[in-house]
């Protein structure tokens, strides 16, 4: 059906770059054995990478596990989200304990065309400079703001309110949304819970004192709050706030052709392990599309790019020979290359939230509850100023003295490769945090069906480091995940307190006329005292879960501080072998990822054309 309507959407999709695509389900239909360029991944660094290789005439191979999502209703109509299957779009990872016993919460990422874009919450708005230039002050010459943010430009293309969503009180800055980018951008039609939002907004102003106000998230320095845009556009052809997922930005806006163009997508395939040579050249890779199955090889003329995300890359590197000593001892594989740092630095955001009952009265009016899943219309970002008020100083100074002793701890826990990298990565976030004042937690002012205010929470910039490596050289066992949670005491220290903040969002007097029953969370925490601190970690812990936000596994970093790839993103040790998705990230970003990879993947593309 979609396919029928693709012209009709048209005018809405963005403008097309690509020379024609094909995407085909078994490698028995592919054009060719030998590409210029092969790409592991079909999730959102692989597509916009695939697309800017292939519109500058090369032929591109990309290689995707998940199935084509082109006609599922759940994935592209973002009102229906929370119906997506892990058969249609979602790995539904297990992740384990330090003791590899599993953790209660299954990890979602994108398993289709768009990988996690065609599954996330959408939330939209930029990183800060401050953010970007840290990148470079880790090692990566020419990762600066200055050269990343005109592809945050190039990224996005933002639908103005109409009429009636401005009467809902909506605000952007124009300056800070671009209008002509391959990403729709915009408001949900209608606004969501206004009513709700105005009230939070109220109540966030309260509960973190001095948090700056703006007009746009993508309008700050550091914290902020402000009302959300989102990665949706309203398609008037179906009445429905659209997905603009990655594989709609920059895949499906082509012209499909049923012979071969430049662009070939192979779906419902997985890549076995990248092929080297003796001068550890990267001159293929062998494709599986079943457990068991024979493998196909294909080769490339110029390079093998990993696009397979943070969970999922370090594991195909360590199948290919390419890791730790001790990983690749107990795979059985051929040491190809010695890289410590190859699945450790894996980091992500563990969050939770309270709940609250509201009146009928409320519960059954729209303005506040509308029942519609586009997840988070308000959000918080507060610094250490607006959530420590009496106790940044202190804390400060406690951050900065007890980062070698944290740094040790995670280095014996196979969180970062060395001292000297776990020095530098902590080093940096630190001075986000301490001198560039950028915000330490998020707060989603939400509201749900059955009478539920219902704040979400979590740490923005978390020091824990965890490690993703290998099960096995079969590409069809799920990767060992450790994300190791919480594991830091200033991490601990703030989701004890953002939890306690959220309960104090209740008793402001913008909530209180609305609220039946306080803290329905079912697990005490109603009777927890403010400064029962332990109590309020162990329900953190027990009901937390990772926003899905994964970065780090193969750091761009010197080598000599456990780094995967250098500022090319070329991994060390090897020819003609890149990784550009979000695990190059060494540090979390106080945006959403979404916004950030795009601009990882535009960049990556001008490094690989050297442009």
């Amino acid at each position: 059906m979609l396919l029928i309507l693709l012209p009709l959407l048209s005018t809405l999709l963005s403008p097309a770059s690509a020379a024609g695509y094909q995407i085909i389900s078994s490698a028995s239909h592919l054009p060719t054995t030998s590409f210029d360029y092969l790409i592991a991944g079909g999730g959102l660094t692989g597509l916009v990478v695939a697309n800017k290789l292939s519109a500058a005439g090369n032929t591109v191979l990309v290689v995707e596990a998940g199935p084509n999502p082109i006609d599922f209703d759940s994935v592209n109509n973002a009102e229906l989200r929370g119906s997506i299957t892990a058969e249609q779009c979602n790995w539904k990872y297990t992740a384990y304990d330090d003791d590899l016993s599993p953790l209660s919460t299954l990890v979602d990422a994108g398993r289709c065309l768009g990988g996690s874009t065609s599954i996330n919450g959408m939330v939209f708005y930029r990183p800060t400079l401050a953010e970007f230039d840290a990148l470079e002050s880790l090692g990566n010459t020419g990762w600066n703001s200055q050269t990343l943010l005109p592809y945050l430009v190039e990224t996005e293309r933002f639908n103005p309110p109409d009429a009636s969503q401005l009467a809902d009180n909506v605000t952007y800055d124009p300056a800070s949304r671009p209008t002509t980018g391959n990403t729709n951008t915009s408001f949900s039609h209608p606004i969501r819970n206004p009513a709700m939002v105005a009230t939070y907004h109220e109540a966030f102003q309260d509960v973190y004192p001095g948090i700056p106000v703006s007009t746009d998230l993508s309008k700050r320095n550091g914290s902020v709050l402000s009302n959300t845009i989102w990665s949706i556009f309203w398609d008037p052809v179906n009445q429905i706030n659209r997905r603009s997922s990655a594989a709609w930005s920059y895949l499906f806006n082509e012209t499909p052709q049923t012979l071969p163009g430049t662009l070939t997508v192979l779906v419902q395939n997985r890549v076995a392990r990248v092929n080297l040579d003796s001068t550890k050249t990267a001159v293929g890779f062998e494709i599986q599309n079943s457990k068991g199955a024979a493998t196909v090889k294909v080769t490339a003329k110029k390079e093998v790019i990993l696009a397979a995300g943070a969970l999922q890359s370090a594991p195909l590197l360590e199948r290919s020979g390419i890791g730790s000593k001790q990983v690749l001892t107990q795979l059985g594989v051929t040491k190809q290359v010695i890289l410590e740092g190859v699945g450790k630095g894996l980091n992500d955001q563990p969050g939770t939230g309270l709940a609250a009952l509201v009146t009928d009265a409320v519960a059954n009016n729209t303005e506040y509850i509308d029942g519609v899943n586009i997840f988070a219309p308000i959000i918080a970002l507060p610094g250490l100023a607006e959530m420590f008020p009496n106790a940044d100083g202190p804390l400060k100074v406690l951050l900065q003295a007890t980062l070698d002793i944290r740094a040790l701890d995670m280095v014996a826990n196979g969180g970062f490769a060395n001292l000297e990298g776990a020095r530098k990565v902590l080093g940096a976030l630190t001075d986000l945090i301490v001198n560039k004042k950028q915000p330490i937690a998020e707060i989603v002012g939400e509201a749900y069906p059955g009478g539920l205010a219902y704040p979400i929470f979590w740490p923005l910039m978390p020091y824990s480091r965890g490690h993703v490596h290998a099960n096995s050289t079969d590409p069809f066992d799920n990767p060992i995940i450790v994300p190791r949670f919480l594991t830091d005491y200033f991490d601990q220290l703030i989701a004890v307190t953002v939890s306690i903040k959220s309960r104090a969002l209740f008793k402001t007097s913008a909530f209180q006329p609305l609220i039946s029953q306080l803290y329905v969370d079912g697990l005490g925490v109603s009777q927890a005292d403010d400064n029962d601190y332990e109590a309020w970690l162990e329900w953190y812990k027990s009901t937390s879960y990772g926003a899905s936000h994964w970065i780090g596994s193969t750091s761009m970093l010197p080598q000599s501080s456990g780094g995967v790839v250098n500022p090319k993103l070329q991994v060390y040790g090897t020819k003609n072998l890149r990784i550009v998705d979000a695990g190059v990230l060494p540090l979390q970003s106080t945006a959403h990822t979404q916004p950030y990879v795009y601009t990882l993947a535009l960049r990556a593309a001008d490094i690989i054309l050297g442009n």
